[in-house]
């Protein structure tokens, strides 16, 4: 039985079916007040699954195109956003500064 129903969502997200992550939901979007720490890891264990992912492509280019958050086709949002994507609606309210300090430390630390 498909998990989407062609219904409710289109046509275009019925690859989502066949993904790696289904059902690995908190690996890929982030606890509230996360430490950088934890979000680091969690998005290294969410990558690898993205790597072994049959619609890792389709993934990506959605998450680039609709402006999602989490970690999408091997991304997370602040990669999409250092790769000139709009960030994610969800972090309208951030600001920029926090946001820079925050890709600022994440690069130092690798």
């Amino acid at each position: 039985m498909s998990t989407t129903n062609s219904n409710i969502y289109p046509v275009i997200l019925q690859w989502m079916d066949d993904a790696a992550c289904k059902n690995k939901t908190s690996l890929f979007f982030p606890a509230l007040a996360e430490r950088p720490q934890t979000r680091k890891k969690r998005e290294t264990e969410a990558k690898l699954i993205c790597s072994r992912c049959p619609v890792m492509i389709q993934c990506r280019d959605h998450a680039r195109n609709t402006r999602e958050y989490g970690v999408w086709g091997g991304e997370s949002d602040i990669d999409r956003e250092l790769l000139g994507y709009p960030l994610p609606t969800i972090y309208v309210a951030r600001s920029r500064k926090a946001r820079r300090l925050e890709v600022n430390s994440d690069h130092s630390q690798n």
